[in-house]
């Protein structure tokens, strides 16, 4: 008898358990359908003004760019038709794909590997031109709890290191109540729990107009830029310049080239080299905010249901020795051991190791062509299509493995 009352105590434990979890469950599902119900996105500024249009043409490219209805470079997105495993792609101009057309982009050929692998997937461009990582971190405080990406992916340039400070944790990502806030967003509405990444003032940010911008204008645009710096620098910068050779003058000068290449050279000729000394308490210390920033977005992406991973982007001078000849010719200082190096992609690694997330580099497949032209633009120094192709080549097991294997 004293078994069959325990027995009957304990299923009617369990039918209580049950039914008031399957109550929270209804109440969370009523207040998002008719309380809280979420207003169909028609604008955003997630990156850029949206419905922008830009043209470029150099000497070296020709491309365009569309900027859709959520501030990105990407197809027009729906947030809510989410495909089987949706992936936010968030890095600088390297991943935006300056100097190729979007399709031409490591993200979109990355998507069509995938796809042709049999996989249900969308891969959003989220990259931004002379963005760092703590502009990542930034980016992904925005954009995924819009995205809701399974995963995000952060492609880190091998200069990246210790680019800007990481932005504070805000302490709702992962207090007591973060578990119930993400698992019952509408039942903590109604208690009147904020999200992480909502305002304090809870008006949305405004949405600054289209911009069009014409080939000629936007090399107009560098070619005052290029001027105002020079006008700017300090003797021994404006020596370096004048011993440039003549056709990096001219197209500097006339926005035929990247005002930031000749700008960086100038200012810093060793810029390429002293990165490669890890060792020092300046690098030591650019890992550890670096990891910061990544620990930021891991801890986003998984708040908000996801995973993320590191992807190394390798520059011309640490692996083509085309694009090493090349930066000389900016003013740039190399040395023989750029090209052989594991520092680059050791710096990121660590940092990667750090904030506990996977990290794929593309270092060796490059360093394997090293003799081969075509992979970076001669001057500009951003990858080419063909040289975006090498890279989701590289990159697409990793990245096809996290996929399948949902991350974990």
């Amino acid at each position: 008898m004293k078994i069959t009352h325990t027995l009957k105590n304990l299923i009617l434990l369990c039918g209580s358990l049950a039914f008031t979890a399957a109550l929270i469950l209804f109440a969370e599902f009523a207040l998002g359908r008719f309380f809280f119900t979420n207003t169909p996105l028609e604008k955003l500024q997630l990156l850029f003004p949206p419905g922008s249009r830009e043209a470029f043409e150099t000497p070296e490219f020709s491309y365009t760019v569309s900027i859709n209805q959520l501030g990105l470079r990407d197809r027009e997105i729906d947030p809510a038709r989410h495909p089987e495993c949706r992936i936010a792609a968030i890095g600088d101009s390297f991943t935006y794909g300056f100097g190729v057309n979007l399709e031409d982009t490591w993200v979109k050929t990355l998507e069509r590997r995938l796809r042709a692998s049999g996989l249900d997937v969308e891969i959003i461009n989220c990259g931004s031109p002379g963005a760092g990582p703590a502009d990542y971190a930034r980016f992904a405080k925005k954009i995924v709890p819009i995205l809701k990406p399974d995963l995000v992916l952060v492609g880190l340039l091998q200069d990246d290191i210790g680019v800007g400070d990481p932005p504070l944790l805000e302490r709702e990502w992962n207090d007591a109540l973060a578990w119930l806030r993400a698992s019952f967003p509408n039942i903590m509405h109604l208690m009147g729990q904020k999200q992480p990444w909502e305002t304090t003032t809870g008006q949305p940010e405004e949405i600054a107009p289209s911009q069009i911008k014409s080939s000629q204008l936007n090399r107009e645009l560098d070619a005052n830029a290029m001027r105002v710096n020079l006008e700017q620098a300090s003797p021994e910068a404006r020596a370096r310049f004048d011993l440039l050779e003549p056709v990096v003058k001219e197209r500097a000068l006339s926005g035929n080239l990247n005002p930031f290449m000749i700008v960086s050279a100038l200012n810093g000729p060793d810029y390429y080299v002293w990165r490669l000394a890890l060792e020092t308490n300046a690098m030591q210390d650019f890992i550890d905010r670096t990891a910061a920033n990544l620990t930021y977005i891991r801890t986003v992406a998984e708040y908000c249901g996801g995973h993320a991973a590191v992807l190394g982007i390798p520059l011309g001078p640490y692996v083509n020795r085309h694009a090493h000849e090349a930066v000389q010719r900016l003013g740039f200082e190399v040395t023989g051991e750029m090209l052989t190096t594991d520092a680059p992609d050791r710096g990121t690694e660590q940092a990667s190791r750090q904030a506990g997330l996977p990290c794929r580099t593309a270092t060796a497949a490059f360093r394997e062509r090293a003799d081969q032209p075509g992979l970076f633009f001669e001057l500009d120094g951003h990858l080419t299509p063909a040289g975006h192709a090498l890279y989701a080549e590289t990159v697409a097991p990793f990245v096809e493995d996290l996929v399948r294997t949902g991350t974990h």
